[in-house]
């Protein structure tokens, strides 16, 4: 029998919120505590995310695409990010995060997660906690409608248990991390 996100425990949701903090590195314990903070900070300041904020930020969900974050031009990270943060609505957010090079779903979450109430973070860890299939996750999961619902029932989770939508995700990406043993960066 396979173990179960514990959904509807808050201390165990809590405990495995704990549990991320010895699960990724050191270097990822400062950009989550200080770093992204900071740039985020900053860029709801001035209203966009500058280039080398873009990169660390979606560098914190995943460092794979770096070559094709690298390739956004400035002008262009600063127009997308103002979009995403005007938008009303988080699809439309997500969109103008998405049109980004190396951005899809996932790492568009991860960013305006940071920016938005609304916004879980969806990927393959998040699925896992869910009891979706990666590959099912993969090919349906990502898109705009299925992440919606989703969403929903990740915000309707934080909200039952009484925990932020942040520690909630921290506890879906440890109990997968931990659980089903996958391999890849420790990060996101």
């Amino acid at each position: 029998m396979t173990k179960k996100f514990p959904f509807g425990d808050r201390k165990a949701i809590i405990d495995l919120e704990k549990d991320y903090w010895n699960v990724i590195t050191r270097d990822e314990r400062e950009a989550e505590r200080n770093r992204i903070p900071g740039i985020v900070n900053q860029a709801v300041k001035r209203g966009y995310l500058l280039k080398d904020e873009f990169i660390e930020m979606a560098c914190w969900k995943s460092r794979r695409p770096i070559s094709w974050y690298q390739k956004n031009s400035e002008s262009r990270i600063q127009s997308l990010s103002k979009r995403a943060f005007q938008a009303r609505i988080r699809d439309e957010a997500l969109r103008a995060l998405d049109d980004l090079e190396g951005v899809a779903l996932p790492t568009a979450t991860a960013i305006l997660h940071w920016f938005r109430k609304d916004t879980p973070i969806i990927d393959v860890r998040v699925c896992g906690a869910f009891g979706i299939e990666e590959r099912v996750a993969r090919s349906k999961t990502y898109s705009y409608g299925s992440y919606a619902d989703l969403a929903e029932r990740i915000m309707e989770e934080a909200k039952r248990v009484g925990v932020t939508l942040r520690q909630m995700d921290r506890a879906l990406w440890v109990w997968d991390k931990t659980n089903k043993g996958r391999k890849g960066g420790s990060c996101r």
